[in-house]
């Protein structure tokens, strides 16, 4: 499988490799030799695939030794389970580091040995030993059990060796790679990245892009499959490396929406008249979803006044949906579809703008690009089916999600395992969205239930205030007759005592008259 070729080429370690008898259509028996040696080499190759079988590492690591050093061209498996056996060794002895660096060093050395073995090795196996998956696979091993077992490991060492075999793979197109190297190797760059974030962010994107493109490549040849078992053997192996990747590429924050658009900001308008930079900068910052921002529609613009391409077209389309106009933006997608050539390529595009408008909120657009996707390529319908799953789920239409999930599983192997983990993942949603709206219609019923005991406490309270305001209204009258009749028995009995005082200053007065008649009378008045 060719490995698609983003990082950059490293000076690639030369072994040397003496020349070897080619054993083309030579037999096991001629290729033990002769005598005593040749009974003990098949005596030890029965006995090593017994211990293997059994998982006797030790035996089984004497008789691998032992037929490794009198026939080293007898069986190309002789190389393979010896790296079995010796890794079972290095963590089976976990508490003896010496015997750990003894077996480790002969594990690291045996992809030496076959190396240099190669060419005798190929000429009588259907597997080839090539120089790249050898590396590869070396470099696993030691990024695997060196950092526990040598003092003098080191990440960089670790990272090189993979970048080396990775380097080689990429040159051969026939060349496929192992799902644990892969996974191996990616894990390897991310430790990088979190050693030194900024100055090793853009080489960790890149190979954030080589893993996740590799699985994508491998899954898609599970639709070529001559059987369903192949088929789910090649998802078994990269599946989880690629759920993996993208889960800790996402986790890494190694490109953020505002680290992606740090770096383009000042360069857009700098290389405006750059079509090819402009095109570099439209297809990453499309793919790590900064299309909605300003520097990607003026990418977008200056792109397609230059030469209109593909990428251009889809940028103007989302200005468009971003100004509101869809019709214009939908006349942009089209000639985004019409660009390319090939059913296959136009499948592609439509299905990736029917995303694009499911993002902008836009699905009942992006329909007819589903339908045109799997018009144009049949093996698109589980990855559109896969897209209806996750846009009825988002609204709440859970078993038609669910049935959307499953039907995709059947259609497309090379995405069974994330058809089959979302639509688990929607019964879950599905049940828990039944017990939040069990909860809210009790929460609600609850509420209205609060709401008339309040309102009945209310009716209460307004019924005794009302009592209270009559009592008090009555109270009232009675102390205003009251106080009426205490105000009439105070005249009255004012009157009473006026009219008495009258009376009395009446008879005083008289009596004074009389005196002083009288007074005069004595006076000679």
């Amino acid at each position: 499988m060719r490995i698609y070729k983003i990082l950059s080429l490293m000076t690639v370690l030369a072994v040397s490799a003496p020349a070897f008898a080619q054993y083309e259509g030579t037999t096991f028996d001629d290729r033990i030799g002769h005598g005593q040696d040749s009974i003990e080499v098949r005596q030890n190759v029965s006995m090593m695939l017994e211990n293997y079988k059994q998982q006797n590492w030790n035996d089984a690591y004497e008789n691998f030794k032992f037929v490794l050093e009198k026939a080293p061209f007898a069986r190309l498996d002789t190389y393979t389970r010896g790296v079995t056996i010796l890794e079972n060794l290095i963590s089976a002895n976990s508490g003896n580091k010496d015997l750990q660096k003894k077996y480790l060093d002969e594990l690291l050395n045996l992809y030496e040995i076959r190396l240099q073995n190669a060419e005798g090795l190929n000429s009588c196996n259907k597997i080839k030993t090539t120089r790249g998956p050898v590396l590869c696979r070396k470099a696993y091993d030691y990024a695997a059990y060196a950092p526990a077992v040598y003092a003098d490991y080191t990440l960089d060492k670790a990272y090189d060796s993979f970048t080396e075999g990775i380097n080689l793979v990429n040159e051969d197109p026939s060349i496929e790679i192992e799902g644990f190297v892969l996974s191996k190797y990616f894990e390897t760059s991310y430790q990088k990245y979190q050693a030194n974030p900024d100055g090793f962010r853009e080489r960790f994107l890149n190979d954030y892009m080589l893993a996740k493109n590799v699985c994508e490549e491998m899954l898609a040849k599970a639709n070529q499959a001559e059987d369903n078992a192949e088929a789910k053997k090649i998802v078994a192996q990269y599946d989880p490396v690629y759920v993996y990747v993208n889960g800790t590429f996402a986790n890494s924050n190694a490109a953020t929406k505002e680290q992606i658009l740090a770096i383009y900001e000042p360069n857009v308008e700098e290389n405006k008249g750059d079509v090819n930079y402009l095109r570099s900068a439209l297809n990453v910052m499309g793919g790590n979803y900064c299309d909605d921002t300003d520097v990607y529609f003026k990418a977008a613009k200056y792109a397609n006044a230059l030469e209109p391409d593909v990428y251009s077209c889809i940028g103007m389309g989302a200005s468009f949906i971003n100004d509101g106009n869809i019709a214009e933006a939908i006349s942009y997608y089209d000639k985004a579809v019409d660009m390319v050539n090939g059913e296959k390529n136009k499948a592609q595009i439509a299905y990736n703008i029917a995303n694009i408008l499911g993002r902008k909120g836009q699905t009942a657009k992006a329909e007819p690009y589903l339908a045109q996707a799997e018009q144009l390529d049949p093996t698109y319908k589980g990855k559109c089916d896969l897209y209806r799953s996750r846009r009825d789920a988002s609204e709440k239409k859970f078993d038609s999600a669910i049935a959307f999930a499953n039907k995709a599983a059947e259609e497309d192997p090379s995405i069974s395992g994330t058809a089959t983990r979302l639509a688990e993942q929607i019964a879950d949603w599905k049940v828990s969205w039944a017990e939040y709206e069990r909860q809210e219609a009790e929460r609600q019923a609850q509420i209205e239930a609060w709401k008339k005991q309040q309102a009945e406490l209310e009716r209460q309270r307004q019924q005794q205030l009302a009592a209270q305001r009559a009592q008090q209204a009555a109270k009232n009258a009675a102390q205003k007759e009251a106080q009426a009749k205490a105000n009439a028995a105070a005249k009255a009995e004012y009157d009473r005592r006026k009219a008495e005082y009258d009376k009395k200053m009446a008879e005083y007065n008289a009596q004074v008259a009389r005196q002083k008649k009288l007074e005069d009378f004595w006076k000679g008045n």
